[in-house]
Formats: C-alpha cells, structure tokens, sequence
C-alpha cells in the first residue's frame, strides 16, 4: 500500500487499488474512489535542502498561528514604546483572553489596545469587532485607528447599532461578517439598545471598553449594558488611567466585567489580593540582594496574615534556608508570581518606569488691541449673547467668540459667509468632539452680523495678535531653534496664517482634519527632513502624528478644553525627544475669553509646563463645569472667584486621584518575567527568519509568473508600472472564493495597491515614509494568497552545526486543547545513539545551521519512527505544565464560586430560621436548594475544563554534520 495525499480536503491517505485513471483510497474509515489528479503520490523520502525546511516550517506557522509568534509586527504605521508590547503580550499570555489596561495618561493606551486587535486579527476571523467610548472620544478613536493601525472603522449612533443588531440576527450564519463598530456608552446603556441585546443572538468577536471607570458603579444602566455586551464577547479589553474612583470596590466591579467566576465574591477577592503587597516587596528584596537575614525579617514581619497555603509553603522554604543562590532566588521569584492573582489580567506601566521627564517653558503672550479690533470684537460678543439665551445648541453658540479670538482677520472672511448662506459653518471648527451640522442663524442676527463686518473692515491689515507672533517668531530664532509647530483649532485662521508668514519669507506647511491620512503624513515625512521650518496644524491635523523631533509648540489661540491643551503639547513631548527643555508659547487676547479664564485658570494649574494626564477625569469636563455663556455675563472679579472655587475643587480632586492611584500600584506587581516572554515573541533571529522566508516567496512568486523586479539597496523590491500590472493581475486571477473572509481581505489589499503606479515592496517595517510601499510579513493577505495550494509536510535534510556535530534533530509542532488552545514549534536534539541530549527552541537552533550540499538519506525515516516516543515524553512534559497553570486559574474560580455561593445560601437560611409560615419556609428552602444547584452546576463545568488534550506533528528530521 502506497501512502498519499488527498488534495482537495489536503488529508493524508492509503493507496488500497489502482485502475488506469482512478484510484480506490482509505479517508476517513471510508472507501472511495477517486481521480487520480486529486492524488499527491508519496515517494521514497526525498533528501530536502535547509531552504525548504525552513519554507515547510514557515507554511505551517502561516496556515495554523502559533503562539509565540507576533503575526502584526511592524505591520503598524507607528514604531511601538516597548512598554507598549506588555499588554499584548500578557494578552496572549493570558488563560481568558481578557485584561485591564492601566497604564498612567500618555503611555498610549489606545495604541497598545489596538495592536491587541491587530495581533488576533490576524490570526483569526473577527466577524464583529466594537469599541465602546464616550461620546466625546469616538471621533478620536476613528482617527487613531485609521492613522495608525489602518483599521477604518465605522461609528454609530444608537438607531444605526439597532439596526446592525437586527441585520446581524438575519443574516450572520449566511453572509460574510467582518464588521468594525464604534459605540458610545450613552447608545449601549439606551434602553432600547439593552432589549435588543437581551433578545438577539448577537455576538462580538473583539470588543474594546475604554474608561473602563465609567462603568464601576453595580446596578445602574451603564453596568447592567456592560454586563451584557461582556457575556456576549470572547476577548475583551478595558482600559482606564484610574480603575480605583472612591474604593477597591470600583476595581472589583470592573475585574467582574471581565471575568465573572475568578471575581464573583468581593470578600473572597480581597483575601486573594491581600498577600500582594508583600509577594511585591519580597521580589523586590529577592532582585535587588537584600540579604537572607532580611528576606527572613520581612516574611516574619507578615506571618500572621491568612495567606493561601501555596504561600505559606514559599515562606516556609525561604524560611528554612542557610543560603540562598541565584537559581533558587530565580525560582522563588517565579513561585511568588504565580501566587499574584492580579498580574494575569492588569497591565500597568508608570511613567517613571519608561523614560526621563523633559521640562516645559510656558510663557503667555498677553495681546492689547487697538481700537478698531476691539470695536470688532465687543461686537462679535453682542452676536455671542443674542444668540445664547434661545439656542439649545449650547456652546456651539459661544464659537464666533473663539473664531474672532483667533484671529480678526480669518474671522471676518467667515462672518461674511455666514451672513450669506445664513448658516454658522460648524465644519470650519476642528477641535470638535462629535459631528455636529452647521447652524442656522435667524433672520434677526443680520443687524448683528452687519456690525460685525462694519466694524471689521475698518481693521484693515493691522492685525496685533499676528504683531506679537511674529515677534516669538524673532525671539524663537535668535536662540537658533529652527523648527515650530503652531496649533489652532480654526481652520480660516490657519489658512490665513500660512498666507502671511510666506509673505514674510517663512517655509510653512499644513495640515488639518480636510487633510487626508496619506497628505498628513507626507507633511509630517517634509517636516522632519527640514524642507519647511513652520507647521500649522489643528488638533486633529496631528492626531496620532509623533514630532518629538521638534521641541516648540506655539497655541495661537487656546483650547477650552485642558486636555487639548495637554494633547497639543503631547505631540513632542514623547518618549524620543532628543531635546533638553521643551518651549511652549500662548497667545491670548487681552480681555478675551481665554484671557479672563482660560489663561488664568491654566496658570494656576501649571497645565502649561507639567504633564496633567492623571486629572483627565477631573479636567475633561471642565468647560461644562464652567458655562462660558454664563460668564460672559460676569464681572472680572466675579469671574476670579469663581476660577478660584474651581481651582480648590481640581486641587482636592487632584490629591484624591493621587491617592487612588497610589492604591491601585500597590496592589500590582511588576511582572518581573517580562523580558523573558518579551524574547520568545520579539527574538531577533526569529523575526530576521520570518522577513527572510516572506521575501523568498515573494521573489520565487515572481520568478515563476516571469515577472521582472529590481532589488535596491536597502532589501526592498520593486516593481516597475508594467511589470507591477502584470503581478496585480496574476493576484486578481488567483482570488479566494467570493463567499469567504479571504475573499473580502484580498479584495481591500488589491483595491488599496490598484491606485499605485507602481510598486515598493518592504519585508521590514510598514512604519515607513512613503504610503506607496507594501509591507509583506508572514500571513499578509498577498503572501495568503502564493502558498494557497502549498501544503507542509515532514522535511528531512542534512545541516551543518558546530555545537550539535554528529547529532540528530527533530523538529515538532504540539498542540494543547485547552481553555485556550496553544500551539508552539520545538527541537529536540539527539545523540548517535537516538538519546534525548537537548529541547530548545526550533528559530534559535536554526540561526546556527549552514547549509550543506552533501545530502544523504541516513535512514532519516527510521529515525523519525524511533523519535516518536522520545517526542511524546517531551510534549507529556510540557503539558503537565501547561495543566498546572489551568488548574490554578479554574481552582482559584471555584472557590470564588463557593465563597459566593455559600454567602448566598446562609443569608437564604437565616431568613428561613426566622419565618413561621409553612409556605414561606418551603419557599426558603427552594431557594437554597436552587442556590446549591447553581453552585453544583457552575463547578460541574469548571472541572470539565480542567483536561488538556495534545497532540503533535513531526516536521523535520535532520542529520546534524
């Protein structure tokens, strides 16, 4: 019997009989007879080179994903931090595919939940992906996402979500899904929304809940809607500066969300928690040799505590030693994290712990104006105050205030429009929260506008502000600082900006929200090179654009709103920036708005010249809190004293955030394993392989379909305008079937690549300057679609390697069934004599291995017979910890569950033991006996999950010379 592959269903098989051009085969315990061009015959082993090794390896790591390999590195349009990398990591680490991040303000929480969704997009098939914001972030996240992730997804409002919801119930199980959803937590709490959920079979693949704080607070609307998107989503990813608001209640709550049976008891969530503090001290005293003696002192110092016995037992160890080595320290460090029942599920990185802090200089420009703009100005103010008593629209209302604030000039080209068109242009304003129509002005506010103008085109060119800035223009270049960026949030004002320093002989560019991503980031690509010393930018110009190679932001006007102020100077003040001191320079005008409370208020709070990403729940409200409209109608003084009331306010409210924060970091350890699970997924040797792998079959692609290409210097490839066609139109042929997921992939890829004109193919980064370069890495949709009809199987080659000389190698890949599956490659090395010497990892033994040119058979195929055992008692070892790591977690459940539960149960009998009536007491008695099946049925489920299942596959087998 012959031995083969079935090709459509790529199932190995027997040969039983063979007739002319068919053939009867084994698949499956059944017979069939089949074609013979749907066979794959197998021949004597064939004697490969190490190339196709390594290509069978890289096959298989690209049709079933591994677990230590990061399928979206360098696939970003950003360079991550690599504090930026821990919570992916620990995410991929993690039994229930859940975690909390929360890493202090301006560490980049967004980015690093979004290269989350980017790593298990691309290794599974997301259906539905939400993110759930407040309102005023979901602009932010649109953007953030597009910019950096090149994940276009689509916000909607509560009616449009009702809507998916339905169109989901009818046509999931027929239609191809893979839709990327922006809520915000006013639509999931609506309560039309929460009876769709609890009627529907609607499901979410990935969902993403930032401010995770907002939803603290058990048993009102916002928790009850997160309680039920969460039941109804498989990985899960919170985020919150400050999960801590008022108690360790909050973070319990949140902790819930996440995972319902580790944290179902609060009284038992706080035992479990309560030996951290000292798990983080004696790791600390362990790393930084402290001596025994005191290691000793401090564990004796706790001993009354009620720890859990596997703690206790670590103690008595440490206890019970004379001396202490580097190996044993190593090894109780491990033991003591895993007795962290917070680190499997908490990310959190301090700003401390990642980089230096660059001191700010603030100076504010107060302007005086002359007589014709401050005429213009009071009289755009009149226009404030007609229109705020009877406009809901709010502080839309106050906008034509900050427009002439901005800039006289600008402003009055747009109250001209505005008295045309009778409409107040919204879409000139870029530093808005939420989309927002432009407003119609009633027919009264004519004579208001006719003022405006009058009084406005008596300005003529004198223009104070531009005066003043100009003169920081002089001041910034006589300390030989070339490069600026000037921020506003007006449009007009930045159009208008650009005209008048090009007149003055500056080099300027610009960007603003009108600008496509390709344009900002080209922009930004000149900047840098110098080909322009001035950038005039809005805030969502600059959205998730990183200029830390820049040290001067000049605010031509000011935000309201403080975190934009903090958002505007994030933009060089990142991890990166080379400069010693940062230069912050504000314009306001004397009188105005931003001069009486702003400016004022800012100073007071050193917003200008510290980091105040911490108060973000404190400030980001503020301008609701202050009601500008209400205050134009006040004296200064008034005024004064109502910016000092509010100063003390955020000064409490900033000493208790401190203290929240305080609390939460003592809770959590520092994961002290980091780099060593940071090695296994970003080892250098094994990204350099898989780049490596990914451009061999890109250029074999090519070689086989005759299609020229030039390789440049810097190993990238490229492809001329012809020839480009030509590979576009073998891909277009070679499309997946239009039903499938792939399908929908291929197509966006082709439809992205099909406007260029021709083509720059990377194998390093996608971070690069030029939009017009493609990034292949391992399962890109484009490499997907070469090794379409690829299959893997055993490889059995010859090697040159010093350090294994006159060895064998078996390569293997094992997979775990577990509560996460778990896939991983392996070497096992062994000697003349079939006995098991080393395991390591397959990508570092295979850096080591040359190539060699004298093949021989060997009996490689008796060898890999014999070491099959050998393999197997490699892959029972490997489980049983992988089964000592999942026994934990579902142990540490059920006696969450029993600590619930049996609370539950006596509450229920003290009320039974008190009631008389016969029919009170049975119904008591109901409810504990439901109680108890509850409890029976919830552990019954946990400890079926306790089996693990493996299994293995042998993929190489070398001599080793």
């Amino acid at each position: 019997m012959k031995k083969a592959i079935y090709k459509p269903t790529k199932q190995n098989t027997i040969i039983l009989n063979e007739f002319d051009d068919y053939c009867e085969i084994l698949l499956d315990g059944d017979y069939k007879t089949v074609s013979k061009s749907d066979i794959e015959f197998f021949s004597e082993i064939k004697i490969s080179s190490l190339d196709e090794l390594k290509k069978n390896i890289f096959i298989n790591c690209v049709n079933k994903p591994l677990n230590d390999i990061l399928y979206s590195y360098n696939t970003n349009r950003l360079t991550p931090e690599t504090h930026q990398y821990k919570p992916l990591i620990k995410f991929l680490n993690s039994e229930n595919n859940r975690v909390l991040i929360a890493d202090e303000v301006g560490l980049g929480k967004t980015i690093e939940a979004g290269m989350i969704f980017k790593e298990i997009d691309k290794r599974e098939e997301l259906k539905v992906s939400l993110i759930v914001v407040p309102s005023s972030l979901t602009l932010k996240w649109k953007e953030e996402l597009e910019i950096r992730f090149e994940e276009f997804f689509t916000i909607k409002k509560t009616n449009e979500f009702i809507n998916f919801i339905d169109e989901y119930d009818s046509y999931h199980s027929s239609r191809i899904m893979n839709e990327k959803i922006i809520i915000s937590y006013h639509t999931l709490r609506d309560e039309k929304v929460i009876k769709k959920l609890k009627s529907s079979l609607f499901e979410v693949d990935f969902l993403i809940m930032d401010e995770a704080h907002t939803m603290r607070n058990y048993g009102t609307t916002t928790y009850e809607s997160a309680q039920l998107i969460t039941s109804i989503s498989e990985h899960i990813i919170f985020l919150s500066a400050t999960p801590v608001q008022n108690s360790l209640n909050d973070l319990f709550n949140i902790l819930t969300l996440l995972d319902e049976d580790y944290f179902k008891d609060f009284d038992y969530f706080e035992k479990m928690i309560s030996p951290n503090f000292l798990i983080h001290k004696v790791i600390a005293y362990l790393r930084n040799n402290y001596t025994l003696s005191d290691i000793k002192n401090l564990i004796n110092e706790n001993s009354k505590n009620d720890f859990s016995s596997s703690l206790n037992n670590i103690f008595d160890e440490i206890l019970a030693l004379e001396n202490i080595d580097s190996v044993q320290k190593v090894n109780f460090i491990n033991s003591l994290m895993e007795c962290d029942y917070l680190s499997f599920i908490i990310n959190r990185t301090k700003k401390k712990d990642v980089g230096r802090s660059i001191p700010r200089s603030a100076k504010s420009a107060i302007i005086n104006l002359n007589t014709q703009e401050q005429d213009y100005y009071d009289s755009v103010i009149e226009f404030v105050k007609f229109l705020n008593p009877s406009t809901p629209q709010g502080f839309i209302t106050i906008m034509p205030e900050r427009m002439a604030s901005s800039s006289m000039i600008a402003s009055l080209e747009s109250f001209k429009q505005v008295k045309e068109s009778g409409k107040l242009f919204i879409k000139d304003i870029d530093d808005l929260d939420d989309y927002y129509e432009d407003m119609d002005i009633r027919k009264e506010a004519i004579k208001y506008l006719d003022n405006i103008i009058e009084k406005g085109n008596l300005i003529g060119d004198n223009d104070s502000k531009f005066l003043k800035f100009e003169e920081i223009l002089k001041d910034i270049k006589s300390q030989n600082i070339k490069q600026m960026i000037v921020f506003s949030f007006f449009k007009k004002t930045l159009d208008y900006l650009e005209i008048k320093l090009k007149e003055l002989g500056y080099s300027v560019g610009k960007i603003h929200g009108d600008f496509s991503i390709e344009e900002r980031f080209s922009k930004i690509k000149e900047f840098k090179k110098g080909s322009f010393d001035i950038l005039l930018s809005s805030e969502v110009g600059s959205e998730g654009l990183d200029m830390q190679f820049c040290n001067v932001v000049i605010n031509y006007d000011l935000p309201w709103n403080p975190m934009r102020v903090e958002q505007r100077i994030g933009r060089i003040d990142r991890i990166g920036q080379k400069f010693e001191k940062l230069h912050i320079f504000n314009l306001c005008i004397k009188g105005s708005i931003e001069d009486r409370i702003y400016n004022r208020l800012y100073t007071k709070l050193n917003v200008f010249e510290q980091s105040i990403g911490e108060l973000e729940p404190i400030l980001g409200n503020l301008e609701e809190k202050l009601n500008i409209s209400e205050l134009i109608h006040l004296s200064q003084e008034e005024i004064d004293k109502k910016i000092h009331l509010q100063e003390l306010a955020i000064k409490k409210q900033e000493i208790e955030v401190k203290e929240q924060n305080s609390q939460v970091d003592k809770l959590l350890n520092e994961d002290v394993n980091y780099e060593q699970k940071e090695n296994n997924f970003l080892n250098q040797n094994k990204t350099t392989l898989l780049q490596e792998e990914s451009k061999k079959i890109f250029i074999k692609y090519l070689e086989e379909n005759q299609i020229n290409f030039l390789e440049l210097k810097d190993g990238n490839i490229k492809l001329s305008s012809e020839n480009f066609k030509s590979f576009f139109n073998n891909l277009k042929a070679s499309m997946s079937d239009k039903k499938t997921l792939k399908y929908k992939e291929e197509r966006a890829i082709l439809q992205k690549i099909n406007r260029y004109k021709e083509l720059k193919v990377s194998f390093s980064t996608n971070n690069n300057d030029e939009f017009q370069t493609l990034y292949l890495y391992l399962n890109h949709p484009i490499i997907m679609m070469m090794l379409a009809n690829k299959t893997h199987s055993t490889v059995y080659t010859n090697v040159l390697n010093e350090k294994y000389q006159n060895m064998y190698g078996v390569i293997f890949r094992v997979d775990f069934k577990a509560l996460k599956p778990k896939s991983i490659i392996k070497t096992i090395i062994l000697n003349k004599n079939l006995e098991f010497v080393e395991e390591l990892d397959y990508f570092e033994f295979i850096k080591d291995c040359i190539p060699t040119d004298d093949l021989r058979n060997s009996d490689l195929e008796n060898i890999k017979n014999k070491s099959i055992s050998i393999v197997a008692k490699n892959v029972e070892s490997i489980k049983e910890d992988e089964s000592q790591k999942q026994m934990r977690l579902i142990n540490i459940k059920i006696d969450s569950i029993n600590s619930y539960f049996e609370k539950q149960i006596n509450k229920v009998k003290k009320l039974e033991q008190k009631v008389l009536q016969e029919d009170v007491k049975r119904m008591r008695i109901g409810e504990i006996e439901n109680l108890k099946n509850q409890k029976s049925k919830k552990i019954e489920e946990l400890e079926n999950q306790k089996e693990i299942q493996s299994s293995f596959e042998i993929l190489g087998v070398m001599e080793i010379r």
